[in-house]
């Protein structure tokens, strides 16, 4: 039965028919993964922490390694990571998004490396509902570094589980080099590490962990020691900018500052992620987690009701429910899922990505559920678990549909269904670039093509990620305020000003309106020549 649940990690034998089965299910959860992730991938423009980011690895080209900045908020391992992708496929738009694209497929996966501790079908349909999830899908198309981070904090949790029911000291070296990628790559490790371990204290008593992590504390050392060199490695640049170590420690307080009362312009209301982003788009998430609380909850009562608060503490005794094998899982990923959740809807500063930190292990707790339900004796349970996965896998990839790629009219006649892979009534996108900005580019590469050596200059706020477009013509593009667009128009022959100019071109120069952002509109004056209008 795959609910039973292991208890070491010692290899049985696999019949060559459940060999095949084990394949199947990890070849269908990687097509969906793979395919959802890498269809239209540049249907979005660059958003501008992509074009900073973009900015971010040509300094590591040029340098040679990173110059990590606590200003900068976020860790170097993904500029590292992000500069072999980009030297091995380029830096089209598809090709840069290559990495989150690559680390949403892994994390996809992930469930089926930890399939001793799941179970075989709970990695299954856990790895399905990672693979459909709206969100994740959106945020593996994105070239920022929650991806990666939500990576490693699965695989953090995950490991710190299976060390607890295993014991295996081995398993220390995932736990410890999860947590150091987390460390160099967000501040919000402290949130995903917090509820980590506070998901291991609610199955278990800190004396008993104490205990066990004594007759690990040789290998325990060891791995600390080794991720360590990692972290040192990472955030000094190969150890060639010591610097960096030293904003290391100064990054912590300014993002807990930024998070709680520096950041104004980024606060939301505490139900922001439950009303805004996460019910509209990816209600699956929130329901699993009710689900598994109601039942815990109920588990809970059992145990009480048999054996009074003592029983409450006894880890193994479960009240005789369908789910009893797996009652400690259960709770460690609700409590890691919901306790994450919780917290970012206290914190005031919020951004929609953020969301991924709770959504992935509650995919996986969703799968969990789904096993249980499809694996029980009784029929009509039995039945209805089906039904459940059918029906929450079809409304993610509904949803991931709507929220990330661009249809044909014809499509959205026959389905009803009306896509929007960016911008407004996307709940994922944030002061997301309009295709304002795209038509600039190409009316600007159209211009080039009649005049190659023109001068451009860039004088409005919100540019990013101009930069990103404008890579190839850096020698003539200038990026300053422009207050006078009279002014300069002997030195410029494109210039990209606010729109609250209201100079008709002076005869010399033909006007046009763009969006490029929520918050950034202009008027941009070509120097009038022949062929181009």
């Amino acid at each position: 039965m795959l609910s039973e649940y292991p208890e070491t990690s010692s290899v049985s034998p696999v019949a060559p028919r459940r060999q095949w089965i084990v394949v199947g299910a990890i070849a269908a959860v990687f097509l969906v993964a793979t395919v959802l992730r890498f269809y239209q991938l540049d249907v979005r423009p660059f958003h501008h922490d992509e074009g900073v980011n973009h900015h971010f690895i040509e300094e590591v080209i040029r340098r040679g390694y990173y110059p990590y900045s606590h200003e900068n908020y976020h860790g170097p391992l993904f500029f590292y990571l992000l500069t072999g992708f980009m030297l091995v496929f380029g830096d089209g738009e598809a090709a840069f998004r290559a990495l989150p694209a690559v680390s949403g497929i892994l994390l996809a996966l992930l469930p089926f490396c930890f399939a001793r501790t799941l179970g075989l079908r709970a990695a299954f349909f856990g790895g399905l509902l990672l693979a459909t999830s709206p969100s994740l899908i959106f945020y593996s198309r994105y070239t920022i570094h929650e991806m990666l981070f939500a990576l490693a904090q699965v695989v953090l949790g995950l490991g710190v589980f299976t060390w607890w029911r295993t014991r295996a000291p081995a398993q220390w070296y995932v736990i410890w080099f999860a947590m150091m990628s987390l460390v160099t790559l967000k501040e919000t490790f402290v949130v995903s590490v917090f509820w980590i371990v506070l998901a291991l204290l609610s199955i278990a008593t800190p004396r008993g962990v104490l205990a066990a992590l004594g007759t690990s504390a040789r290998h325990i050392g060891r791995a600390y020691l080794a991720s360590l060199a990692f972290l040192f490695f990472v955030f000094s640049g190969g150890f060639r900018w010591f610097e960096g170590l030293r904003e290391m420690i100064q990054a912590f307080p300014q993002w807990l500052g930024r998070g709680t009362s520096s950041d104004p312009g980024h606060f939301k209301p505490m139900g922001y992620y439950i009303d805004d982003v996460l019910w509209p788009a990816e209600p699956v998430t929130l329901i699993v987690t009710a689900l598994a609380g109601v039942l815990l909850f109920y588990s809970l009562g059992v145990r009480f009701r048999r054996g009074g608060l003592t029983a409450i503490g006894r880890h193994d005794v479960s009240g005789g429910l369908p789910f009893s094998a797996r009652t400690d899982l259960l709770s460690f990923l609700f409590v890691w899922s919901a306790g994450t959740l919780v917290t970012y809807c206290a914190i005031p500063y919020k951004t929609p990505w953020l969301i991924i930190s709770f959504v992935a292990p509650a995919m996986i707790l969703g799968g969990v559920l789904c096993a249980l339900a499809t694996e029980s004796r009784r029929f009509e349970i039995r039945s209805l678990g089906w039904v459940i996965v059918a029906v929450g896998v079809l409304f993610d990839s509904r949803e991931s549909f709507r929220f990330n790629y661009r249809s044909s009219p014809t499509m959205e006649t026959v389905l009803r269904l009306r896509s929007m892979p960016y911008g407004d009534g996307n709940p994922y996108t944030y002061v997301h670039t309009t295709d304002g900005m795209r038509d600039f580019v190409e009316d600007l590469k159209r211009y080039l093509r009649f005049n190659p050596s023109a001068r451009i200059v860039i004088g409005v706020d919100g540019y990013w990620p101009l930069p990103y477009y404008l890579r190839n013509v850096t020698d003539r593009a200038g990026y300053q305020r422009v207050e006078d667009p009279v002014a300069i128009q002997g030195d410029y022959d494109v210039i990209v000003a606010e729109h609250t100019f209201e100079w008709d071109g002076g005869g010399d120069f033909s006007r046009k309106y763009y969006r490029f952002t929520g918050a950034s509109e202009t008027h941009t004056y070509f120097r009038k020549i022949e062929g181009f209008q």
